[in-house]
């Protein structure tokens, strides 16, 4: 599991995307899209392998947390994990007949923030517009975008 408490700068930016958006980390639950450490021995994402074992595991996680109706993937392999998500192969049926629906985001991480100031601050402004409509879709009231 991850947690936006983390003491490293994408969990602080995490934070800072959840108040701008006006989310309480009591309404998120962060997920790996493989949950289990393994990316010091992939450096180039995950295998399709590992995204296949990530996605039933987070089935089986969904049935545990039944008013989960938004996902924010973040990052490459969360999208490719996401899109698995919704395959008719793997829990397609289910991800529908739940209502469930996922949104693409960038990393979080320092690596993907590496921007001249403009587009850091516009990549940062568009992960907070997804989690506003994540927060819709959930039935939660987002805070207004901030004029700038």
């Amino acid at each position: 599991m991850l947690s936006a408490e983390n003491d490293d700068a994408s969990a602080e930016r995490m934070l800072k995307v959840y108040t701008a958006a006006g989310i309480d980390s009591e309404n998120v639950v962060p997920w790996n899209a493989f949950p289990w450490f393994v990316h010091a021995q992939l450096p180039d994402g995950l295998t399709r392998d590992h995204l296949e074992q990530g996605v039933l595991v987070l089935r089986r996680f969904l049935e545990l947390c039944p008013n989960v109706v938004s996902i924010v993937a973040h990052g490459s392999d969360a999208h490719r994990s996401a899109q698995l998500l919704r395959s008719i192969r793997l829990v397609g049926p289910f991800v529908r007949e739940r209502g469930i629906h996922t949104w693409d985001a960038r990393h979080t991480s320092n690596r993907a923030f590496i921007l001249p100031r403009q587009q850091r601050e516009d990549a940062f402004d568009d992960t907070v517009e997804t989690y506003r409509q994540a927060m819709v879709h959930a039935g939660l009231k987002p805070n207004e975008p901030s004029a700038t």
